[in-house]
């Protein structure tokens, strides 16, 4: 199925009505209803209106997947986020996991539980590693200052797991990230529970933990996002991963500023 434009909601509707025989065969095995799903997402167009300016393509690649994995569009579930970047290509609209939504797939996938904490400085907290390793971090209760990092735990098979990230290294993930310039992106919204932190926590965690396909699927479709690639419809209508984002052409001035930045950044060299 190929979509050339989507000038308004009303045509949004009336193209999300022709993939509808695909997204009822991805929710049947959810257990999900395909109206409530399709209502979702036109209720995520009004209150993203710029994701109409998107390659069509892009933007029912990213409810497919959402459907595929049984996760909410609603923006105030925190499951999943489509979201609009301004690319050399155009706009692409963008999937991308919540944490909410990487927890929910960890359920799933058999663990017994799962959370994740961010670490302040004026908390107690520690780790101790070896044959016996351990947590202990109680929460200041008043006052507990800046956040200096993160931790994810996952009980499985009766053990837990943990995987503790420092705000350094979490900082350093961000910094990877091809789309961490965007206004849109969740690292760059209000986020006073630092969600983001928590989900890096979680996403170096699993890297050593067996995982369902649903949950492998998601996390490779988020890395695609964070680092660059896209998902696209086929012609088939079948989702396909691209290497396509880029970041958009800087202007004049900002080379102008690079260059600048550059230069200071150069020390001298001593006779």
């Amino acid at each position: 199925m190929t979509t050339t434009t989507i000038a308004t909601r009303s045509d949004f509707k009336n193209n999300l009505e022709a993939y509808k025989p695909n997204l009822e065969k991805l929710l049947a095995s959810q257990g999900l209803s395909v109206d409530k799903f399709m209502q979702t997402a036109q209720n995520l167009i009004s209150t993203i209106p710029k994701l109409l300016e998107c390659d069509p393509k892009s933007l029912f690649a990213g409810i497919m997947t959402s459907a595929e994995l049984g996760l909410s569009l609603s923006p105030h579930s925190g499951e999943c986020y489509i979201l609009p970047y301004d690319t050399k290509n155009g706009m692409l609209a963008q999937f991308q996991l919540g944490y909410k939504g990487f927890v929910e797939l960890l359920y799933r996938s058999g663990i017994q539980s799962a959370w994740a904490e961010v670490v302040r400085e004026n908390d107690r907290f520690s780790i101790v590693k070896g044959s016996d390793p351990k947590i202990v971090h109680e929460p200041a209760l008043s006052d507990r200052g800046e956040a200096t990092g993160a931790y994810a735990c996952i009980k499985i098979n009766g053990e837990v797991v943990f995987e503790f990230m420092n705000e350094d290294e979490i900082m350093a993930i961000k910094a990877m990230s091809k789309a961490k310039n965007s206004k849109y992106s969740p690292w760059n919204t209000n986020d006073p529970q630092l969600w983001m932190w928590k989900k890096t926590a979680f996403k170096q965690l699993v890297k050593t933990l067996p995982k369902s396909g649903n949950l492998s699927k998601a996390i490779q479709i988020d890395n695609t996002a964070e680092m660059g690639g896209s998902i696209n419809l086929n012609d088939r209508g079948e989702v396909e991963v691209e290497n396509v984002f880029q970041e958009p052409e800087k202007t004049g001035d900002e080379k102008k500023e690079e260059l600048r930045e550059k230069s200071n950044s150069v020390t001298p060299q001593l006779p």
